[in-house]
């Protein structure tokens, strides 16, 4: 699917209750030979689309490393050869890809795409500014659809402040819609305010995670339900460190 001059979309074909529709992979630029943003999980479905679309590859940029965006590494190199994998390396992956750190540049026919480090969903996330576009391509730091999941929620504020301050048009996002209005960071900012009013409010007395997660977010798919706890526990401890609600035992009570 076309998105702009420069950008088109093709699914993952991997949907799933954490995936929502499937992963959103992008096709960057206008010339020959382009840029892959994610390789989905490597479904002949997915592979079919990309063989029609993109003749040849420039190189492959990973958003962060997880199944739903780097599974399909091994299928593509299979297909387009020794297509070089970018990515913002942890200690210990720099065999297996061409590391990129904040502020490194890709420039292809009709992009020029800037890495910005933005780790808290995982710690080796990255975004991409596209310049001529004011556009930023999120991986998984901001969804098109609801919110992601944490690892760490200082970092993930932090992140979240830094695209702000980009002021994007527009952002590329992994799952969900795949192009969003760039006022979708400050919405997921409020959003996780909100949920940390509503993890004060359930505390009427002493609970521990799981009571919260059922009165914060009532009946919800037991997959989901851990992904929730885990929020929980980040929004919980954010709380703790402004002297807002303590823990004793695992039970967590609101402080006066």
């Amino acid at each position: 699917m076309k998105l702009s001059e420069s950008v088109k979309t093709i699914s993952g074909y991997n949907p799933s209750p954490f995936t929502l529709n499937g992963t959103n992979c992008f096709i960057i630029g206008t010339g020959k030979t382009k840029i892959l943003i994610d390789t989905g999980e490597g479904v002949p479905e997915f592979i079919r689309d990309l063989q029609q679309e993109v003749p040849e590859i420039e190189c492959v940029i990973i958003t962060h490393n997880h199944k739903d965006h780097i599974g399909g590494i091994g299928k593509l190199l299979e297909i387009y050869g020794e297509v070089p994998i970018f990515k913002h390396c942890l200690e210990g992956e720099e065999g297996s890809y061409i590391n990129v750190n904040d502020g490194d540049i890709f420039e292809t026919e009709g992009a020029f795409l800037r890495v910005i480090e933005t780790p808290g969903h995982s710690d080796d996330s990255i975004s991409l500014y596209f310049e001529e576009e004011n556009s930023i391509f999120t991986g998984d730091i901001i969804l098109g659809t609801g919110s992601t999941f944490l690892s760490n929620y200082t970092k993930y504020l932090q992140s979240m402040e830094k695209l702000l301050g980009l002021n994007p048009d527009y952002l590329y996002t992994a799952h969900g819609e795949a192009k969003v209005p760039g006022s979708k960071i400050r919405e997921d900012l409020t959003h996780r305010e909100n949920r940390e009013n509503q993890v004060i409010e359930a505390l009427c007395q002493e609970m521990d995670i799981k009571e919260i997660v059922k009165k914060v977010y009532g009946q919800i798919d037991s997959k989901l339900a851990v992904v929730a706890e885990g929020n929980t526990k980040l929004y919980l401890e954010n709380l703790m460190s402004k002297g807002k609600v303590a823990v004793n035992d695992e039970k967590w009570m609101k402080i006066v």
